[in-house]
């Protein structure tokens, strides 16, 4: 009987440790331990260590950031600034971080956009007239309107117009004139691009050449204009630029004998005699380009705030674009006397040619982001 009770009682102990260790499970030791140092030894006492918490990241309380502008998709760009500028490669549909506005005034005696790269040029002499640079391998052979090569220093493609993102509304003029009076060279520049909110912003661009010539029959005005605008937001991305320009030039033909400038002296330039009298030329482009993007598929990656706080940002996996361009231009030449010609077709007492190139052009492409890191 004795032995019996012993075993039953023996029993319960056994199951009520058991319940002592699944109910006391996962709970933290908190006990205080009196741990002595070798250096309070010498006074006797003892310290308490003080217990380390470990904290855990939950995933879920991470902060998410969906929300996407053009400063998120721009590589290396400092989103403290006050004017951010790119532009679209057309080669390699990738966006360029370039410089917003020159605000050190980086040689302000070069008006020419060819002459901002440090390069010599060869011109009619006169502000606005046909040009190209010197450097032979830097020479636009690539423009589809044969008539308008020598004009493209002048502006930038249509495609690759300079974008904006401003935090307040942007405004630049820049005039400049030099020479007397009847010859005066003179340069406009007018910019003006602000920001509807943080996604949205619009401007628009003015440029004027001109000079009435140091000699006769050397008037040039050379105008263009640009609207521009782009979206970005989230999934949905959209930038795009319309251009018009009108080139007018006067056409002299050149010296009837280079003895009236080498061995002669003039009062003034305007008696020296040239080849052609009421001869004019004019250009005009029409442009258009866009690029619209959306964002298919995206994934969360873990990264840091500007505050250095640890959050997911939304990156794109698979993306959609795009792209349209349309251009038109025009080439008309027009001359009253026709002394110096040997060829009629139509009228033998005026000279009266144009012509018209029209083009389209669109491309659809997808776009993979690189997943992973590889070495090379």
């Amino acid at each position: 009987m004795k032995k019996y009770i012993y075993l039953k009682t023996a029993h319960i102990f056994f199951i009520l440790l058991l319940l002592q260790k699944f109910i006391m499970a996962g709970e933290p030791n908190n006990h205080p331990t009196d741990i002595l140092y070798p250096a309070d030894t010498i006074k006797g006492r003892a310290v308490k260590s003080e217990s380390k918490k470990i904290a855990k990241t939950d995933s879920t309380q991470i902060k998410k950031i969906s929300s996407k502008t053009i400063l998120n998709i721009l590589n290396g760009v400092d989103t403290t600034n006050r004017i951010v500028s790119w532009r679209l490669d057309s080669k390699s549909f990738n966006l360029e971080v370039v410089e917003g506005v020159d605000t050190s005034l980086f040689f302000p005696h070069l008006f020419i956009p060819t002459q901002k790269r440090l390069e010599t040029i060869t011109s009619l002499g006169n502000m606005g007239a046909p040009l190209q640079t010197d450097h032979f391998f830097n020479r636009n052979r690539n423009t589809p309107f044969l008539f308008s090569r020598y004009y493209s220093d002048y502006e930038s493609g249509v495609s690759e117009h300079k974008q904006y993102h401003v935090k307040k509304p942007l405004t630049v003029l820049n005039y400049t004139m030099g020479g007397g009076s009847s010859e005066a060279e003179q340069t406009l520049r007018v910019l003006h691009t602000q920001n509807v909110n943080k996604y949205l912003n619009a401007g628009i661009t003015y440029d004027y050449f001109g000079t009435k010539g140091m000699y006769k029959d050397q008037k040039a005005k050379d105008n263009f204009f640009s609207l521009f605008g782009s979206y970005y937001k989230n999934r949905f991305s959209f930038q795009g630029t319309f251009s018009y320009s009108r080139i007018r030039n006067q056409e002299n033909g050149g010296l009837v004998d280079d003895y009236d400038i080498q061995d002669t002296t003039y009062n003034e330039t305007t008696l020296i005699p040239f080849k052609l009298k009421g001869a004019s030329s004019e250009v005009k482009q029409k442009s258009f380009s866009g690029i619209v993007g959306y964002n298919i598929i995206n994934r969360w990656v873990k990264g840091r705030d500007s505050k250095g706080n640890q959050v997911l940002i939304k990156k794109t996996v698979f993306s959609v674009k795009a792209m349209f361009d349309a251009n038109k231009n025009s080439r008309t030449y027009s001359d009253i006397d026709t002394s110096v010609y040997k060829n009629f077709y139509i009228n033998k007492g005026i000279t009266h040619d144009s012509v018209m190139l029209l083009t389209y052009e669109s491309t659809i492409l997808g776009e993979i982001d690189q997943l992973a890191k590889f070495p090379g």
